[in-house]
């Protein structure tokens, strides 16, 4: 079982914040990266190490919070398969992100403009630069290699983001089922942060509600893209109803969360108590039942504000509109009509029974 280490000193907790988002979020790209040197033995262990280390964790603190319901055997089966995925990666796979990169490695050695003029235009840089010393007074010269070292961090920054954009994209292909499982893992992760959290104090305290709130804010993120809800079949609403269950949900979860920061250690049961149930319907695949009714009195799904839309359509509608009169070359009292009618068209389309504030948008072209 595992355990968290409290930070040592205030400083470490002052050094968190964004610097401990970035350290995070780098930590979490390079576990996702595609590990091509270590042999299946080594990936095995890695996935036993990473299964232990999270059901380990949410199964100390449920212990330590003093809930009786542990995780169950669906949770932990996902936990695994997550971790197979991510790191047990098949060879037919890696072959091809092997040949995807040799692919473009080829590409860029054969092309005719790119690759045959990097030497030259590095031997004009320098021979720039040579001459640029040499006219300067001493006083310039730091100036100059500071602006040299920035344009070479420039190149370095340029060639490390294609290498970024690469794995991300390997990544993408090859962990594409792994994150049908993604959603069970950030709650798991959630319920150890939340047993991580009691009984400190002072600085670690404020280290772990920070840690707890971005494992919470993963959460969210998870349940809202979660893939067995996008499978769900929009016949009978079915995944319009489920996704307003999880929007409730996650009201709910995030009332339990708020209570944390007003009540403290009490309040901190509540929320792993929730969390646990709803890893272990989400891992059933009860998506339309994460949490009961009586749970979620008072929390009703928040409306979705398509306002947006509605304008960007409105403004196309109209615009089209704007474009028909202009080919039809009227009179000006006619092109304006005619505008003003695609206007009313669009707004008796989007706006339906509110037409009195579809009206009040026209008041935009009003002055045109």
């Amino acid at each position: 079982m595992t355990t968290v280490e409290e930070p040592e000193s205030a400083e470490s907790a002052e050094s968190a914040g964004l610097v401990a988002q970035v350290q995070r979020a780098a930590e979490d790209a390079r576990e996702r990266a595609v590990v091509w040197w270590k042999s299946p033995a080594d990936r095995t262990a890695k996935v036993h190490q990473a299964y232990r280390e999270d059901v380990g964790g949410a199964v100390d603190a449920l212990k330590r919070l003093g809930i009786e319901s542990s995780l169950t055997r669906g949770v932990r089966a996902s936990v695994l398969e997550f971790h197979k995925v991510r790191q047990a990666t098949s060879l037919r796979l890696r072959l091809m992100g092997a040949y995807w990169i040799v692919l473009q490695l080829v590409v860029a050695y054969r092309s005719r403009v790119l690759v045959p003029a990097i030497p030259d235009y590095v031997a004009d840089l320098q021979e720039r630069a040579e001459s640029t010393l040499a006219e300067l007074s001493i006083l310039w010269e730091p100036v100059v290699f500071l602006m040299w070292g920035f344009f070479a961090l420039l190149g370095i920054g340029v060639v490390l983001i294609l290498l970024m954009v690469n794995v991300a994209v390997l990544s993408f292909i090859f962990l594409r089922d792994a994150r049908r499982s993604h959603p069970v893992v950030a709650i798991v992760r959630a319920v150890a942060a939340c047993g991580a959290v009691q009984g400190t104090s002072g600085p670690a305290r404020a280290e772990a509600l920070r840690n707890m709130a971005l494992g919470m804010s993963e959460v969210v993120a998870q349940l809202e893209r979660a893939p067995r809800l996008c499978r769900l079949s929009r016949r009978a609403g079915r995944r319009k109803n489920a996704q307003r269950h999880v929007d409730r949900v996650l009201r709910r979860l995030g009332a339990a969360h708020d209570a944390v920061h007003r009540t403290g250690d009490p309040a901190l049961a509540p929320l792993a108590a929730l969390l646990v149930l709803v890893v272990a319907r989400y891992a059933d695949s009860r998506v339309l039942g994460l949490l009961d009714e009586e749970q979620l009195r008072g929390y009703p799904a928040p409306r979705r504000d398509m306002e947006w839309l509605r304008l960007a359509l409105l403004a196309f509608i109209v615009a089209a509109g704007a474009l028909g009169a202009g080919l039809l070359a009227m009179s000006d009292p006619v092109t304006m009509v005619l505008i003003l009618s695609a206007g009313v068209v669009g707004v008796a389309l989007l706006y339906r029974r509110n037409l009195g504030r579809g009206l009040s948008r026209l008041d935009i072209w009003r002055g045109l």
